[in-house]
């Protein structure tokens, strides 16, 4: 969460940002290091959420749905041991507002096929009260035979 506390050495940040272009939004979550982090908890979770993000992002493609796609992340995450430190949604539609259909979740009723066209986020997230948490986050364009990384800021 967003406070006044001053960052320390050892810590990750997690700065969530995006901008309008041509009246379209982008949404995109990075998470970097502060100094030297060293907890091998910290690099453990960084190491299994990276893993679930690009395991989401390649199995974005039309066809899939967005429950589907959401379980791969969240499956990798609960093989891992940390289930139950991931609390929201894998992600969202993105176009004219930054948060749209369809919902890349968990839940039954919100899940929607992908098609063509649409713009998604994948941004699974791992979050330990008394120790942090991390979530990337990239806008995955999903084409005729796949899908395509729209967000250009390098992720790890």
């Amino acid at each position: 969460m967003a406070s006044e506390r001053k960052l320390q050495d050892g810590e990750l940040v997690t700065i969530d940002f995006g901008t309008i272009f041509e009246g379209y939004c982008s949404d995109i979550t990075r998470t970097f290091h502060v100094g030297n982090v060293t907890d091998p908890k910290l690099l453990e979770i960084e190491e299994v959420l990276r893993e679930a993000q690009k395991r989401g992002v390649e199995a974005v493609r039309p066809g899939i749905t967005t429950l589907e796609v959401d379980k791969v992340c969240r499956d990798y995450i609960t093989e891992k041991g940390y289930g139950k430190y991931f609390v929201h949604s894998t992600g969202h539609g993105l176009g004219i507002d930054v948060h749209e259909l369809p919902n890349v979740s968990a839940i039954p009723r919100w899940s929607r096929e992908l098609k063509p066209g649409m713009i998604i986020t994948i941004e699974p997230g791992i979050y330990i009260a008394g120790l942090g948490g991390i979530r990337v986050e990239d806008d995955v364009l999903v084409t005729e035979n796949g899908h395509e990384v729209l967000s250009r800021l390098p992720n790890n």
